[in-house]
């Protein structure tokens, strides 16, 4: 009885010492033994692999972005510091963010983690527990520095410098004197801290393509970075190997959850915060404010709110549609190999009175061969009137075209000749002397997502409603030009001031 007991103690000594090994030699254990009820998910998982490769000192400059509540400051801020100073107590850790309030809050999590009865390292902190500012390893040289970006930094300077959530809100991030001071700061006191062969970790939610990570990612400085990034829905080429359209932590934000958020905050914010892709208030091509917007006739429906690039909401009325039109198309752009690969199938309706092109209705999904066959079927029993039926000739597009030729009337291959840019400049004036028109918010809650695919338009992640649009609108504009090389052409001479008149005969 005595023997089995103290081999059972053995075995718990054994285990208990094996679980503290593990906590000390990797990031998660750690977490999950100083914070019990801790579940990592992949992309917590993902993002510890990158923090122990910092640890170890085999990456020195690493940039995360990572959607708002997603746990990216709970590892990075609050855990990976203490982990790291109990591998190595005579180092020195500065954690600063957009308010010294913050930072401090990270340190304060931070040194509980150290006085905890679960931290597995043989050494506490010295000093004032109260203080946060400043506190110690006993009996070492190491320590953590907390402080506000702007603010000083006193002291010594730092193996691993974390900055983390460097942008307080949109306020701040279309501030460019705010931008401006947080990347003087970073230049010329963060970076002047940093020990020879220490480490910098930049954290954060993109806000603003001018941000201090867009900085950065531009060439900023000379050192090397990293991107590691977590887009909270999945695009082509998903770090942590995600079909597009997954959700990046579903347990929390299932895509129900996350299409609410989007609907709630809009477009430009959702691919900002939410998907790390934020683009500049202005694009090149197409501007948010040149669009006009439509609602049915007989209807009354208030104007719509467009953010201009200095950040101005600027108000334009919605029309009543046309009670008749001059001709009604549709323009299809396909998806190429699987539904798998990220790309879109998008079906347009346009329909004309005049001068003025009108969308009256889109499709877009990702679909296999089948479902856009059934698709672009569908959609031309809906329409009965679209006479004509572009179809881009690339992608699954001759498959399609051969398959229906002989079932639906008025399809057309449309050759994609001349690069992406050229098609949608050769249109884009028609958008800009507001003679296009799309469907009220109200009418088609996509419309949001088509503005901005646009205006992020060629720097974006997809272009398939780009690539539609200009299709639908070079047709429509010249439509015995046969090709849009013929279009692209002719659009050399609309910045001429006779550029009205030519749009209008052009129709």
């Amino acid at each position: 009885m005595v023997a089995s007991l103290a081999q059972a103690l053995q075995a718990q000594l054994s285990l208990d010492s094996d679980e503290t090994r593990e906590s000390q030699e990797h990031l998660v254990p750690f977490i999950e033994r100083v914070r019990p009820g801790y579940r990592a998910a992949p992309h917590h998982r993902h993002l510890a692999r990158v923090l122990e490769a910092v640890e170890r000192g085999e990456r020195r400059f690493i940039i995360i972005t990572m959607p708002p509540r997603h746990g990216k400051s709970e590892m990075a801020s609050v855990h990976f510091p203490p982990w790291y100073l109990g591998r190595h107590p005579n180092r020195r850790v500065i954690l600063a963010s957009y308010g010294a309030s913050l930072a401090q809050m990270f340190s304060r999590r931070a040194r509980a983690v150290v006085q905890s009865e679960q931290w597995p390292f043989p050494y506490r902190t010295s000093g004032d527990l109260a203080q946060v500012e400043r506190w110690d390893i006993e009996r070492h040289k190491g320590g953590l520095i907390a402080a506000g970006i702007g603010g000083a930094i006193t002291g010594q300077g730092a193996d691993l410098f974390i900055v983390d959530d460097p942008v307080r809100n949109a306020k701040d991030a279309l501030s460019a004197t705010v931008r401006e001071s947080t990347w003087e700061w970073f230049t010329s006191t963060a970076f002047t801290r940093l020990q020879p062969n220490g480490a910098m970790v930049v954290i954060g939610t993109r806000w603003h393509e001018d941000d201090l990570i867009g900085r950065i990612l531009k060439g900023g400085t000379s050192e090397k970075w990293e991107l590691v990034n977590f887009p909270a829905i999945a695009e082509r080429a998903d770090i942590l190997g995600r079909l597009p359209g997954q959700a990046l932590w579903p347990e929390q934000y299932n895509l129900e959850a996350l299409e609410e958020i989007h609907e709630q905050i809009g477009t430009r914010a959702w691919t900002s915060l939410y998907q790390q892709r934020p683009a500049p208030a202005e694009g090149a091509v197409f501007l948010r404010p040149w669009w006009r917007f439509w609602h049915p006739n007989g209807q009354d429906f208030p104007a719509v709110s467009i953010r201009s690039g200095d950040g101005t909401v600027i108000l334009i009325p919605s029309e009543p549609l046309p009670p008749v039109f001059d001709e009604t198309i549709q323009s299809w752009d396909m998806a190429f190999k699987s539904v798998d690969d990220g790309s879109y199938v998008v079906g347009q309706t346009w329909s004309r009175a005049g001068s003025r092109a009108y969308l009256r209705a889109q499709r877009r999904e990702r679909l296999n061969f089948p479902s856009t066959v059934a698709a672009v079927e569908r959609e031309a029993m809906l329409w009965p009137d679209a006479r004509a039926r572009l179809i881009e000739d690339a992608a699954n597009g001759p498959a399609v075209l051969a398959t229906l030729s002989s079932r639906i009337s008025g399809l057309i291959a449309v050759p994609p000749r001349g690069s992406k840019l050229e098609r949608a400049n050769a249109v884009s004036s028609l958008v800009e002397a507001g003679n296009v028109y799309l469907p009220h918010p109200e009418i088609a809650p996509w419309v949001g997502a088509f503005i901005e695919e646009l205006a992020d338009f060629p720097n974006g992640e997809n272009d398939d409603q780009v690539d539609a649009a200009s299709q639908a609108l070079a047709r429509m504009l010249h439509p015995k030009s046969g090709t849009i090389r013929e279009v692209i052409a002719q659009s050399v001479s609309w910045a001429s001031p006779e550029a009205p008149a030519a749009w209008s005969q052009g129709w």
